[in-house]
C-alpha cells in the first residue's frame, strides 16, 4: 500500500492542522503523482520534537495538481485518542472537540483561515452528521427563530400570480426556507406557494408561506427568505420532509469534499470535479450568490446561477476569485432540465464570454435609466436585443437584472446599453 507523508515542525502546527482538518476525519497532502480516487493509502505524520511517529489509513477523495485529499478510516473519537500524546496539553477536550459541537443559534461557525493551506476538507461520517445542523452564514439574521436551520440543498419552486421563480434551497427548517434565486420580483410580504422536491423519491410537497426577507447583491436579489404558513394538520408532513432533507444532506456529506474557490480557481474546480466524477453536485458560493453545477458521465447536465442557465451561469462564475464550494456524488433532477453540455465545450464557451466582458467597459449594476420617448422615436430601427433592453429599462430594472434575463453573453447586453446611452435613448435616473 503507497504511503504518503505528512510532517510537522511544532506541537502547534499539529494543532492548527487538526483542530482545521484532521479532527474533521480528512486531509489534504502534497503528492509526487496522481492517485487513483477510492483507493487507500497510509499516511504517516513525523513530529519534528519526537522520534515516533503515527500512521493511519486513508481513502483517497481527490488526487490532481500534486494534492490529494484523503478521509481517514477512523472515527473522530478514535483520531483524537490517537493524536493526545503528540498533541500534549494542547489536546484538551474544548481544544479537541471544538469541531464537532453543533452551533446554536447565536453562533456561526468560524470562516475558515485564510493563512491555511489546505484546499479542501473532507468530512468523516460523524462529523457529517452533525454538520447537517451546520448552517449556510446567510441563513444567521438579527432576528431570533422559532427552530433552527439546517443547512439542505433540494430543489424548489415559488410561485405567485404571474412569478415563477425556480430555486434550490439553502437551508430549511419547520418554520422557514432560504432559496437561492433571482427573487427581485417577489417583494416582501407577498404570499407564495411553494414546492420543495423531496431528496429521494423526487415527491414534491407543497407549502404556503410568506417572503419575509431579500439577500440582496449588485442590483439583485440572490436569495429570499420565506417563512411557512403551514396548517396545524400538515405540521407533521412538514416536520417529516425536514427531516428527509437534512439526513439527506448528512448522507451527502459523508462523501464529500469542501474547500475554497481560491485556492485551486473556478474554472480548474469545474474541470476537475467534473472529469473524475461519473456525476455529483457542486455548490459553490461566492458573497451573497450561489451556483450549482451538475456532472454526470464527462458532461454538465445543468448550472445555475440565480436567474442564469447554462453557459452563461459558469461564465459569471468563472470570474469568482474567491468563496467557498462543496461537492458530493449525487445529482437531483429539475424541472425543465436542459440538454446536457459537454464539459470541455461548456467551459471552453464559458471562457470565451469571460474573456469578451473583460474587454468591454464595465456598468455600475445597481444603475438604473428612464427611456427618452423622444429619442427613441427618431432613434430608427432597434435590434431584438435592444428592444429587450429598452422593455426592461422602462420597467425600471438595475442594469444587472437586464443582464441576468436577456440570454445573451453579458459583454454583448453591456455594450447595447451603453450604444443606447450613447445614442440618447437611455438616461441615467
Amino acid at each position: 500500500m503507497q504511503r504518503l507523508r505528512h510532517a510537522f515542525d511544532t506541537p502547534a502546527a499539529l494543532a492548527a492542522e487538526f483542530e482545521r482538518n484532521i479532527s474533521k476525519g480528512g486531509a489534504q497532502l502534497v503528492a509526487s503523482e496522481d492517485l487513483e480516487p477510492r483507493s487507500f493509502v497510509d499516511v504517516e505524520f513525523a513530529f519534528k520534537w519526537r522520534p515516533d511517529t503515527l500512521v493511519l489509513a486513508a481513502e483517497v477523495i481527490f488526487s490532481g495538481g500534486g494534492q490529494v485529499a484523503v478521509q481517514f478510516q477512523k472515527s473522530a473519537p478514535d483520531l483524537r485518542t490517537e493524536f493526545a500524546p503528540f498533541l500534549g496539553e494542547r489536546a484538551s477536550p474544548n481544544k479537541l472537540d471544538s469541531g464537532s459541537r453543533e452551533p446554536d443559534d447565536a453562533a456561526l461557525p468560524p470562516s475558515p483561515d485564510p493563512r491555511a493551506k489546505t484546499v479542501l476538507r473532507v468530512q468523516s461520517t460523524e462529523q457529517a452528521g452533525s454538520q447537517a445542523l451546520h448552517r449556510d452564514p446567510l441563513a444567521s439574521v438579527a432576528d431570533r427563530r422559532r427552530s433552527g436551520r439546517a443547512v439542505a440543498r433540494v430543489p424548489a419552486r415559488m410561485q405567485t400570480g404571474g412569478v415563477s421563480l425556480d430555486g434550490r434551497t439553502r437551508d430549511l427548517s419547520e418554520t422557514g426556507v432560504l432559496i437561492s434565486g433571482d427573487a427581485s420580483d417577489l417583494p416582501l410580504g407577498e404570499s407564495v406557494d411553494i414546492e420543495l422536491q423531496h431528496p429521494k423519491s423526487g415527491e414534491r410537497i407543497a407549502v404556503r408561506g410568506r417572503v419575509s426577507r431579500h439577500v440582496e447583491t449588485d442590483g439583485t436579489v440572490a436569495a429570499v427568505g420565506v417563512e411557512f404558513e403551514m396548517p396545524e394538520e400538515r405540521a407533521g408532513e412538514l416536520r417529516d420532509v425536514v427531516s428527509d432533507v437534512t439526513r439527506a444532506e448528512a448522507e451527502r456529506t459523508k462523501s464529500g469534499i469542501s474547500g475554497r474557490i481560491e485556492e485551486l480557481g473556478a474554472a480548474s474546480l469545474l474541470q476537475m470535479l467534473g472529469q473524475s466524477s461519473p456525476q455529483g453536485t457542486l455548490t459553490a458560493t461566492h458573497g451573497a450568490e450561489e451556483a450549482t453545477v451538475a456532472f454526470e458521465n464527462g458532461a454538465i447536465r445543468y448550472a445555475l446561477l440565480g436567474r442564469l442557465r447554462g453557459t452563461k451561469a459558469l461564465a459569471r462564475m468563472l470570474k469568482w476569485e474567491t468563496g467557498t464550494f462543496s461537492f458530493y456524488k449525487h445529482v437531483d433532477a429539475i424541472s425543465d432540465e436542459p440538454a446536457p453540455i459537454q464539459l470541455q465545450h461548456a467551459l471552453l464557451e464559458a471562457a470565451r464570454q469571460v474573456d469578451e466582458a473583460a474587454r468591454s467597459k464595465p456598468l455600475d449594476m445597481k444603475a438604473r435609466y428612464r427611456v427618452d420617448a423622444s429619442e427613441l422615436a427618431s432613434a430608427g430601427a432597434l435590434t431584438k436585443l435592444e428592444e429587450a433592453i429598452v422593455d426592461l429599462a422602462g420597467a425600471a430594472l438595475t442594469v444587472r437584472r437586464m443582464i441576468d434575463i436577456i440570454p445573451d453573453a453579458d459583454a454583448r447586453v453591456v455594450e447595447s446599453i451603453r450604444g443606447l446611452v450613447d445614442r440618447g435613448v437611455l438616461v441615467p435616473k
